[in-house]
């Protein structure tokens, strides 16, 4: 509960800003995203945080038929977004050409709308990592869980100035940041997913 309350209070930070000042949404959420990391860093004495829950752990090592639940939780999610994306209030933004149009279709209250939506979908992302006892952040106060999704987008063929992109572009790109910080843990390299995703943002 309070992990989907966080994302639900940042979603609604980020989508009052967004849709009130109209500031790129990419931008909006890397900036709170940086005051919220902060936050954390403070409350936690910048010690290693890592969920012991039994449940979570149940959650992140159970395999249903081969199948591991995190991953049918994810499938679930994406059909959960498709339907959410059908409707009205995302449509016509998600359908714009560029982002003056988006701005001009999406009112403040789409707008706030569509980041709730996302910032539920972030906490429930949030637990899934815990379940897989993750170290959720460290005393570097790295900004990993921020900067995997975007790069991911990016590589998806999303893009940060107007509405291109879909969930099967984003699946896609997702798969390969998965695939790849899946590689570099194989060769147990030290702080390996920030770099590797550092040069894929960029390119993205």
């Amino acid at each position: 509960a309070g992990a989907l309350g966080v994302g639900l209070l940042l979603g609604a930070t980020n989508g009052l800003l967004a849709g009130r000042t109209r500031i790129s949404s990419a931008m909006v959420t890397i900036m709170t995203g940086a005051v919220a990391l902060q936050l954390v860093m403070y409350a936690t004495s910048r010690l290693d945080l890592v969920m012991a829950a039994p449940e979570l752990e149940a959650v992140g090592e159970t395999n249903v038929g081969g199948i591991p639940v995190v991953l049918g939780l994810f499938i679930v999610a994406l059909l959960g977004a498709r339907l959410l994306f059908n409707h009205e209030t995302f449509a016509a933004v998600g359908r714009a050409p560029n982002r003056v149009q988006a701005a001009a279709l999406g009112s403040a209250e789409n707008v706030l709308m569509a980041f709730l939506a996302s910032g539920l979908i972030s906490g429930l992302a949030g637990l899934l990592i815990a379940s897989s006892s993750m170290a959720i952040i460290g005393p570097s106060g790295q900004m990993v869980w921020m900067l995997t999704p975007l790069t991911a987008a990016l590589i998806g063929g999303g893009s940060v100035t107007s509405g291109n992109g879909n969930l099967r572009t984003a699946t896609i790109g997702a798969a390969v940041i998965a695939l790849i910080n899946w590689l570099v843990n194989q060769l147990r390299m030290p702080i390996a997913g920030p770099i590797a995703e550092a040069p894929l943002l960029v390119i993205g």
